[in-house]
């Protein structure tokens, strides 16, 4: 016969919990004060919970039941949770209320209703005292003013049998029963914290006013707290503890939409079948605003921020059987001190961050100041707006920030704008199986663990740093589209204005420009790859500049390249003898870089410009023999003539009657480069 356990309200910690603890034993019109007596009995019986109260009253008239001196205490005990050895924390949970009254409270078979609850004051006290230094000797107290709960109803919490072949997902139901519950308003008209941080330092918070609406089935529909002050009071004590310090958190207000804290809970049960990553998700929270920020420490850092949004955040069942896994692991451990391998956590923690999405997170009106003088510290940074949007276990929509600018300690950095677009993460499975597809080096694996980019951009860079090279960047940007499975069939890149003093390169790199005259580079470029499947035809372009230098533009056109290339990557080879060369062009416009680089290496030679130019054009004959094409290499001499002795462009084309194959260019330019020339309808001239 299986073994249960009472679920009175233990568990019901918390303000709104502590609101509903004592009326969990119903009280029929009259009855209340013989309940209450026998509630408190009862609680007895267990070693983590004790209930007590100074009196229980009962007014026919108004029908309210009143419980004055209320104390609940709840210490539970965590050292089945504890390896052997180490120190279990005592931990204590303490609610105390002068005067409780209940408005017209009653019952049925299942549920507890009650027109209103009222406290003029509450009461908490936490504690932990020993256990892991993370956690060891903190303490908190707390008071809220003028708890109203109006028009409540709630679960009974059901008796749980006492598994052992499930330690915690036994838990679920009693759980579920106390997230049901329905109210139209939740209301705190004030409340402050206490809480000691060290042996020197308590922390005070007070609320504004709080207000929670049209709870149904522990989902609100609206909340707001009307501002929040935190401040640190330096102690006396002469503790070992850290260094005493001064904060001030200021926040104006708090507004949100629906937050689904009862949603959340149900996603959790075991009858619910796992999610899938098309899985839909329910509102766990629609909106929340925080405007209003202001933070200072220590009157040598503060930071204000004008407003933090969240919006759309969503919640599903986890991807495997969470609490299932929850009792493995928990018996594994009690039973024979076992630990969970690496694939487990990594199935456990991908499993229960799949469950949430967030629909978009931002922040405006960022800015932050150090000025530490004893230090010698100075520091600023402005951001205007910074948003996460879209982030689930499929991947990211969105990650990007606007106008920020650091200054501090000789180092200044400004960038206009960054943001990442549309990541796509890859499958848990894909993964765990990364290490494997990587030693046996399984292309198609190895792919299938990449994470895909849709768009990374940065622009309006300028960095200073200290004893550093400096640069500017007008654009960066790189953009992917059109994939087949992880592979894009659309690429894009350019970068705008790389600016960057010749002082700065490397030995070699900084005499090759100082010899042509630069002092200064500027460089941009742009890079595009498009397959379409149409026609497949795969396009490649690049324009490449060098202010004050020219620019080189060069474009190719391949033919006959299948889907099954993306599909299936280790398929590429096959396609090789059927791809074509369907066109290509290059053009150079000169703009000095032609003069600059003659002027250069004549200089080094000894020699004037003049000679260099015609010693180049000597050599070309000879350098082109092989082609055999004594027409086509006076056409080229011809251009590069005219590109050295008046400057301006020089273009090749390569445009054949009908596509090539590839295979036939590869062949002709090792056996006879010379026929490619006819093939493939070359042509160079200048302008």
């Amino acid at each position: 016969m299986p073994v249960t356990i009472r679920t009175t309200t233990a568990l019901r910690c918390g303000v709104i919990g502590m609101a509903l603890l004592v009326s969990n034993h119903a009280f029929a019109a009259g009855e209340g004060p013989t309940i209450v007596d026998r509630w408190v009995e009862e609680s007895k019986s267990y070693s983590f919970f004790d209930l007590t109260h100074q009196g229980v009253s009962y007014d026919e008239a108004t029908d309210v039941t009143s419980v004055s001196g209320f104390k609940a205490v709840f210490t539970p005990d965590f050292t089945s949770l504890i390896p052997d050895g180490e120190d279990v924390p005592t931990i204590s949970y303490l609610i105390e209320v002068p005067s409780l009254r209940y408005f017209a409270l009653s019952e049925n078979a299942d549920r507890y209703f009650v027109d209103s609850i009222e406290a003029a004051e509450v009461n908490v006290t936490y504690s932990v005292k020993g256990g892991t230094t993370d956690v060891q000797n903190t303490e908190a107290n707390g008071t809220y003013d003028g708890l109203v709960v109006a028009a409540a109803d709630w679960s009974k919490l059901p008796d749980i049998a006492d598994d052992p072949a499930k330690p915690i997902s036994k838990y679920y139901p009693l759980v579920a029963a106390f997230f049901d519950m329905n109210m139209a308003s939740f209301k705190v008209a004030s409340s402050e914290l206490s809480q000691t941080l060290d042996a020197k330092t308590v922390l005070n918070t007070t609320y504004g006013a709080i207000e929670f609406n049209d709870m149904k089935r522990g989902d609100y529909s609206s909340f707001s707290i009307d501002g929040l002050k935190m401040a640190s009071v330096p102690q006396s004590s002469t503790g070992t503890g850290d260094t005493a310090f001064e904060l001030l958190l200021d926040i104006a207000r708090l507004d949100g939409g629906a937050y689904n804290g009862g949603t959340l809970v149900r996603q959790f049960d075991p009858s619910l079948p796992t999610s899938q990553r098309n899985t839909p998700f329910k509102t766990l929270l629609s909106s929340l605003a925080v405007t209003g920020t202001k933070l200072a420490v220590d009157d040598v850092a503060s930071m204000s921020l004008d407003e933090m949004s969240y919006s759309d955040w969503g919640v599903r069942p986890p991807s495997i059987p969470l609490l299932s896994l929850a009792d493995e692991l928990y018996l594994e451990a009690k039973e024979g001190g076992a630990e969970p391998d690496e694939m487990t956590i990594l199935r456990l923690v991908s499993s229960f961050y799949s469950m949430f999405r967030i629909g978009s997170f931002d922040m405006m009106g960022f800015d932050i100041d150090v000025n530490d003088t004893e230090n010698g510290t100075q520091f600023a940074a402005q951001l205007d707006s910074f948003r996460l949007a879209d982030l689930w276990s499929v991947g990211l929509g969105e990650l990007s920030f606007k106008g920020f600018f650091s200054e501090g300690e000789g180092n200044r950095i400004q960038m206009d704008l960054f943001q990442l677009k549309d990541i796509g993460f890859p499958t848990l499975a894909a993964l765990m199986d990364a290490e494997r597809a990587s030693e046996e080096m399984d292309i198609k694996a190895i792919i299938a663990a990449l994470p895909t980019l849709g768009l990374i951009e940065a622009s309006g860079i300028d960095v200073n740093i200290k004893d550093e090279p400096g640069f500017k960047l007008g654009l960066s940007r790189l953009e992917m589209g059109d994939f087949i499975g992880r592979l894009p069939t659309r690429v894009s890149s350019s970068l705008e204005n790389l600016e960057f003093n010749v002082a700065d390169l490397e030995a070699e790199g900084r005499e090759v420009f100082e010899k042509m005259g630069y002092e200064r580079i500027n460089l941009s470029y742009v890079l595009s790859l498009i397959w379409d499947e149409a026609s497949e035809i795969l396009s490649l372009e690049s324009r490449n500049a060098l202010d004050d230098g020219g620019t080189l533009n060069a474009a190719v056109e391949i033919g006959s390249v299948p889907r099954s290339v993306f599909e299936d990557p280790e398929t590429a080879q096959n396609a090789l003898a059927f791809l074509t060369f369907n066109a290509a062009s290059m053009v150079f416009d000169d703009n000095s870089i032609v003069d600059r680089a003659i002027e250069a290496t004549a200089s080094d030679q000894g020699k004037s410009a003049d000679q260099l130019k015609q010693e180049l054009l000597s050599a070309l004959p000879f350098v082109m023999g092989a082609l055999n094409k004594p027409d086509f290499v006076d056409e080229v001499a011809a251009a590069v003539s005219k590109l050295l002795s008046e400057g301006g462009s020089l273009t090749a084309t390569a445009q054949p009657d009908q596509p090539v194959s590839v295979m036939q260019v590869i062949a002709g330019g090792a056996a006879a480069p010379g026929t490619l020339v006819d093939l493939l309808k070359v042509e160079v001239n200048a302008e």
